[in-house]
């Protein structure tokens, strides 16, 4: 649901926003050729001797190749522009929101918090919809096409690769119920820092007047540290689970070639 709300901050770049997704299923389509133009390149190439049909195959695939960079590249444009223009329009409607809060909200959430919802959380999603949801949807196509054109060569290798992609899904939705609680005590930590940052700095004569700065010093390094052992854990989560996807798509591949290889 509230991905749902996301998507009405973008209502004003619809046009973009099309544009860019036509443009990346073009690019990834255009991607899911190469693999036959290598096939062809060896096949009707390296096997039989011919050096014409190796250029060929190599013109193809160098051509695609360029192709679907120009056509990232103006997806990415396009998508820049509609992240943007969500950021804008997000802004303006948090900080309306926080113009009509009543004292109750206005006790409830400190400075140093709302600064980092306006700020650093609308940054976080407006890079989301520019490189996660540009990753997402690029993966989802190649996917789809790519288990399309394995049944289509051999049922029996697409098999195989049909048995790790269930793993790899379910060992996402493992890291990312591991990860997701970190990255909300990330928040609450960064939101404690910027508090006391901008209590210190808005106060900054008072605790200079009261020569408070030593003690104001070690609580703002209390804080900082938090934030820090905090991000440090979750890079260390991250840098553990990345390796495994890896290592399952590259087990996958070995069977495979094993698989096809074998008489």
């Amino acid at each position: 649901m509230a991905l749902i709300r996301l998507f009405r901050f973008l209502q004003g770049s619809v046009g973009p926003l099309i544009v860019s997704l036509i443009l990346l299923l073009a690019s990834t389509g255009i991607l899911l050729v190469q693999p036959w133009l290598i096939e062809y390149a060896i096949d009707s190439g390296i096997k039989t001797g011919s050096v014409t049909a190796i250029i060929w195959g190599a013109v193809g695939i160098i051509i695609t190749a360029i192709l679907a960079a120009a056509l990232n590249m103006a997806s990415g444009y396009t998508l820049i522009k509609s992240s943007q223009l969500m950021g804008y329009e997000m802004r303006n409607a948090l900080y309306r929101k926080v113009m009509s809060f009543s004292f109750e909200n206005l006790d409830r959430w400190r400075t140093g918090e709302l600064m980092v919802r306006l700020n650093s959380d609308v940054n976080t999603i407006r890079m989301f919809v520019r490189m996660g949801m540009f990753m997402i949807v690029q993966s989802a196509i190649m996917i789809v096409g790519a288990v399309i054109a394995m049944y289509l060569k051999d049922a029996g290798l697409a098999n195989i690769m049909a048995i790790f992609m269930p793993l790899t899904l379910l060992l996402f939705f493992i890291v990312a119920t591991i990860i997701r609680p970190l990255f909300m005590k990330a928040r609450t930590a960064l939101d404690e820092m910027n508090n006391t940052l901008q209590e210190n700095l808005a106060g900054a004569k008072v605790v200079r007047a009261f020569a408070r700065q030593k003690q104001e010093l070690g609580k703002f390094q209390v804080r900082n540290k938090n934030v820090y052992d905090i991000s440090q854990n979750v890079g260390y989560k991250l840098s553990l689970f990345f390796p495994l996807f890896f290592l399952i798509a590259q087990l996958a591949t070995v069977i495979v070639l094993w698989s096809g290889g074998s008489p």
